[in-house]
């Protein structure tokens, strides 16, 4: 599906986010888990520079035309451009000569993939899981934002702790 594509480091703020008519082909922000990047009182980070700067090279950004529109990692580019701006990252470069009516099979392609994917049946649940077993150390490292109670977990999920534990399948 994709030939020819180059790597190329670029700076983060040099990509963009598709516009116009491809736009609205993109996965919607309500739709991710956690909308933003930081949480609480201290404003602690949900992914530290260390941990965006993984997530662009386990999950890369693929761009177009000279202007480097995102069209594949644009979750990816979301978290990049919030919390390292400034940072220069590898970024795969589609040819000049990628005709524009493949570009919108991309993005949706993209959308599609990350939903298939990421997604879990219970989103919320299934983080807290995940949440319970990480070691707090590696928690701190990569997400402070959510070294949290129980309890204020489930506030920043918008559900209650007993739907948080039974979404999990885990017991109190």
């Amino acid at each position: 599906m994709i030939e020819n594509l180059t790597w190329s480091q670029k700076s983060v703020f040099e990509l963009r986010l598709p516009l116009g008519k491809y736009a609205d082909l993109c996965i919607p922000p309500e739709e991710y888990l956690l909308d933003r990047f930081r949480l609480g009182e201290g404003g602690k980070e949900v992914f530290t520079s260390e941990a965006a700067m993984l997530l662009t090279k386990i999950h890369p950004i693929i761009v177009w035309s000279t202007k480097n529109y995102c069209v594949f990692g644009l979750r990816t580019l979301f978290i990049a451009s919030s919390i390292i701006p400034t940072a220069t990252i590898s970024v795969g470069i589609l040819p000049p000569n990628t005709p524009e009516s493949k570009i919108a099979d991309f993005i949706l392609t993209d959308a599609w993939l990350t939903r298939l994917a990421f997604s879990t049946k219970m989103p919320e649940g299934n983080l807290f899981g995940s949440w319970k077993e990480m070691p707090k150390n590696l928690i701190n490292a990569l997400s402070p934002g959510l070294d949290l109670t129980v309890k204020d977990l489930a506030k920043v999920l918008s559900i209650s702790v007993p739907t948080l534990y039974r979404n999990s399948g885990t017991k109190k």
